[in-house]
């Protein structure tokens, strides 16, 4: 049997085991000096917050107010409400010194525009969210104490680009990097378990003894966002660690 950890499933498949899991937690307890070399990596303090809203009608973008999503892709796929990559750089740098982006980069998409099946009839949803808050907040505050608050500010961005777009709101509901560590253990809350960097990737993610999704421990594999390709929707971590389940097996 092959035991294989990627972060976000927790079901049995075929003969492997799946689980949420980042690398350096993985290996806790069966080989802890690697766990605590891929711990130290360098994770940006700079984490995604995103805020869901319900809403009884479409963001009135800006000469889309009485627009049809199906005659305009006003809606389709994801919006940016970010001035520029200056706004963008100033934003991380912020984040990364665990203050609040000052003027938050913010994108948002909604899907109930192209798949009403995400939505009750006549109503819509939109996902709300800015890369670069901090996981961590400089002055010691928790994500439960600021969350409101910086919720508001996302919400006001949007407002600022389709205003009467906060008036739509009907429910909002936020999460954030205490959220996903607590709940998934995602150290930091960082999506990607480890920085996008050219440090860390491709032979150098989460290590170089851990980078082609086989370590120290015969028959457990390693997938998720810490490997080589990163998070996303590429799957590229995922079939990496099945085809090197089906090479041992090959040999064996």
């Amino acid at each position: 049997m092959a035991l294989v950890a990627a972060a976000g499933l927790g079901a049995w498949a075929h003969g492997s085991l799946r689980g949420e899991t980042v690398p350096a937690a993985m290996y806790v307890g069966l080989t802890p000096a690697l766990a605590r070399r891929v711990q130290a990596r360098h994770r940006s303090n700079a984490v995604q917050f995103v805020v869901h809203a319900a809403l009884d009608r479409l963001p009135p973008w800006r000469g889309h107010e009485h627009g049809d999503p199906a005659r305009s892709d006003a809606w389709n796929g994801v919006q940016s409400v970010t001035a520029s990559a200056e706004q963008v750089r100033k934003n991380f740098l912020q984040a990364e010194a665990g203050i609040s982006p000052s003027e938050p980069g913010v994108y948002i998409f909604t899907p109930s525009a192209i798949d009403a099946s995400v939505a009750p009839p006549g109503k819509h949803g939109a996902y709300v969210a800015c890369a670069s808050y901090p996981a961590r907040f400089a002055d010691g505050a928790s994500w439960r104490e600021n969350g409101e608050r910086e919720a508001g500010r996302l919400l006001d961005a949007v407002e600022a680009r389709a205003p009467g777009f906060k008036d739509a709101v009907t429910g909002v509901a936020w999460r954030h990097a205490e959220d996903w560590e607590e709940e998934i253990g995602l150290l930091g809350g960082h999506p990607m378990h480890l920085d996008m960097t050219p440090d860390q990737m491709p032979l150098f993610r989460p290590d170089r003894e851990l980078a082609h999704h086989w370590g120290p421990v015969p028959g457990l594999y390693l997938s998720g966002a810490g490997t080589f390709l990163g998070g996303g929707v590429s799957a590229v971590p995922g079939r990496a660690a099945a085809r090197a389940v089906l090479e041992d097996r090959e040999r064996a």
